[in-house]
């Protein structure tokens, strides 16, 4: 998911299945070094959690703004 992807995605109550055996999580990959996210982007995607991954703090904050006021 590029940067504006995730800073724009917000998510639906469709995207967590309540009272389901699962629900699925979130991560948010914070990190400047581009070969550590994409890593780690695809270490967690793996093992089924939903990924975002930026490059900077403020990136982070928009990315976790659009979250909350979904």
């Amino acid at each position: 998911m590029a940067v504006g992807d995730a800073i724009n995605t917000c998510y639906t109550a469709a995207d967590e299945t309540v009272g389901a055996a699962w629900v699925r999580e979130r991560i948010l990959i914070i990190d400047a070094n581009l070969a550590d996210r994409e890593r780690l982007t695809r270490e967690f995607r793996a093992a089924g959690y939903d990924v975002a991954a930026v490059r900077t703090s403020e990136q982070a904050l928009l990315l976790l703004r659009n979250w909350l006021s979904c």
